[in-house]
């Protein structure tokens, strides 16, 4: 119990942390950047359940930057069609009772903030980051919307620039529950997400990506999806993209398609 109570405490001081730093060191240097995104998608898949669950999501993404800081928001509006035991960024808390039905509603809002801890100057090939996710139980869990508990996801972000337009981004993290309910039988779980990255031109971006995670619950299966995506700047700041992917195990989605519009404020 102590030892979550300070994962805790730790991930609900992580942001605020962050924000505190950028008032103890100047940062009149630093470039400041305010993102905004909304990314529409529509997945299905069965879920190692005899059912298709249909999930059409809205999130907007807000996220702020600060010269090495970086503080993000997630607010997701959900609209899911099928059994109530997958529930989304959860995964499985139930047995398939094969009563489907639609639900709509507001999803589990996401806080995030890191710090870049290493490279990020002018030629430098890596950069690293580090920093903590919440996710706030928001999402009516009785209806299926949510996970009903707060969730921690300390993480590592590395992009490498590989030359001639190419560079890697590796995220890596674990997702902790504050609870842990004997009769979901919910796990913790560790979480990777590779993404390579084309520039064809200036304007326009391509690349593929691939996620892992282990399984949420006792019973399941780990996940592993693959996709690609392309995204066009047809004005300074403003991009809009697509993607598509595909689900390879039990507990993955069958496939999921995307569209991206998003802004970018600097100053």
């Amino acid at each position: 119990m102590l030892s979550r109570f300070m994962a805790v405490s730790s991930g609900l001081l992580a942001p605020v942390l962050l924000v505190a730093c950028q008032f103890a060191w100047p940062s009149a240097a630093w470039s400041r950047e305010l993102k905004m995104t909304i990314e529409p998608s529509f997945t299905s898949g069965k879920y190692g359940t005899d059912s298709t669950t249909d999930t059409f999501e809205v999130p907007l993404k807000l996220r702020y930057k600060d010269g090495p800081y970086k503080v993000g928001l997630r607010i997701p509006y959900l609209s899911v069609t099928g059994p109530q035991s997958p529930v989304p960024g959860v995964g499985l808390v139930g047995s398939d009772t094969g009563v489907r039905g639609t639900v709509r509603g507001l999803g589990d809002v996401g806080l995030r903030g890191s710090v870049r801890v290493l490279g990020g100057g002018d030629g430098d090939w890596f950069e690293l980051e580090a920093g903590m996710a919440l996710r706030l139980p928001t999402g009516n869990k009785a209806r299926g919307l949510g996970s009903g508990q707060l969730g921690l996801s300390p993480h590592l972000d590395a992009t490498i620039d590989l030359g001639s337009n190419l560079s890697l981004e590796v995220t890596a993290g674990r997702f902790i529950r504050t609870r842990h309910p004997q009769d979901q039988q919910l796990r913790d779980f560790f979480y990777a997400t590779v993404e390579l990255d084309y520039d064809v031109m200036p304007q326009v971006t391509v690349g593929v990506t691939v996620d892992t995670q282990q399984a949420s619950v006792s019973y399941g299966t780990a996940v592993l999806e693959a996709g690609v995506f392309a995204e066009y700047e047809f004005t300074s700041g403003t991009r809009i993209g697509v993607s598509v992917s595909r689900g390879f195990t039990r507990d993955s989605s069958a496939f999921s398609v995307g569209l991206l519009l998003s802004h970018r404020f600097s100053w």
